[in-house]
């Protein structure tokens, strides 16, 4: 098995992301709550490395067509079984390699991927969504951050699924770069400095899960200290 091919998540355990408990399922759907008033009606999305498909299916509702793609097999399995909406196409691709006509896609979101592909091919993935972005079009990105208040007081270990986390100033400066513009940066949950994993075991307990949400809003405020960071670009001329 190829290094590229063990860096991913494997859906092991089937399409978990459809049935995370409530805290989770907050924080897993914070990305879409940030991004809600950025896409419209009549758009056409793609939303790559969709996995299992729920936040593919919950952006469904938002816009005109949202074209899943993954590279693994598995868990597109589960998402045909699992997605209703009329609107959504699902398909099997390669992120870094995209095969589609040039300036088809109103917006670009990719949800927890760069940290999954090997640095030297993260250019082809970022160059590639903007060939197939319309002039304007946005390329929503989350990811680790490597910054962490967590990370700062404990040390940073990278995760053994991925290739590399970024902090919000060189993911910003990957992003310029290749010639997108920075519209928005946010954060996804700002977790508690000590006993994360410990106090976490509460957070979809009354009354402590309203604690937990706000930890979850904290973050967007303060994304150099956030757990996750969210970018919203927009396509650019390079010049």
């Amino acid at each position: 098995m190829s290094e590229s091919v063990e860096k991913v998540n494997l859906y092991d355990h089937g399409p978990y992301h459809w049935f995370l408990p409530y805290f989770y399922a907050r924080k897993y759907e914070r990305a879409l709550e940030l991004v809600a008033g950025l896409l419209k009606p009549a758009d056409v999305v793609l939303d790559l490395g969709c996995g299992d498909g729920r936040r593919t299916a919950l952006l469904a509702n938002r816009v005109h067509i949202i074209v899943g793609l993954d590279h693994q097999l598995l868990p597109l399995q589960f998402a045909r079984l699992l997605i209703k909406h009329s609107n959504v196409k699902l398909c099997c691709g390669d992120s870094t390699a995209l095969l589609f006509r040039p300036e088809i896609f109103d917006a670009v979101t990719c949800f927890d991927v760069l940290e999954h592909i090997p640095q030297e091919k993260v250019s082809g993935l970022i160059m590639g969504v903007r060939h197939v972005l319309r002039p304007g079009g946005l390329f929503i990105v989350t990811t680790p951050n490597r910054d962490s208040l967590h990370n700062r007081l404990w040390g940073h270990r990278l995760n053994t699924k991925h290739y590399h986390e970024y902090n919000l100033s060189e993911l910003c400066d990957t992003l310029c770069a290749h010639g997108y513009v920075i519209e928005h940066q946010a954060g996804i949950y700002l977790p508690p400095p000590i006993l994360q994993p410990y106090l976490e075991h509460y957070a979809n307990i009354f009354p402590v899960k309203y604690a937990f949400l706000l930890l979850i809003r904290a973050g967007s405020r303060l994304p150099d200290w956030s757990e996750e960071l969210m970018l919203v670009a927009r396509r650019g001329d390079i010049r």
